[in-house]
């Protein structure tokens, strides 16, 4: 499922709709707040969103391994310092390119 999920941000940041959007994906547990959801790995989704440029989809090293084997493309961006997390970072940038058949049909799972 987490492929799936890579590839429609990938889609949707490089579709038509003309306005520039910085993605970033990072997955781990995440504390219920009533209507809200907390914790470090949503703190580290929004720090991974921060380094994302206009129109890329940035992820962790943790989605990564997830959908090795998945058929994604992704560059490495390097090891980065993430505010209020410790240790650096290996941060990629998912490839538009990365199957964009399998985009389209995973746009079509989230409809």
């Amino acid at each position: 499922m987490p492929r799936y999920l890579v590839r429609a941000f990938v889609q949707q940041c490089h579709s038509q709709i003309g306005l520039p959007m910085r993605t970033g994906l990072h997955t781990g547990e995440i504390e219920l707040r009533g209507d809200d959801i907390g914790g470090i790995a949503v703190h580290a989704a929004c720090r991974v969103m921060a380094q994302s440029a206009p129109d890329e989809v940035l992820v962790s090293r943790v989605v990564t391994d997830l959908v090795a084997g998945a058929g994604l493309h992704f560059s490495e961006r390097g090891s980065h310092e993430l505010k209020g997390l410790p240790c650096k970072r290996d941060l990629f940038a998912a490839a538009p390119n990365s199957s964009r058949a399998e985009a389209a049909g995973a746009q079509q799972s989230f409809v």
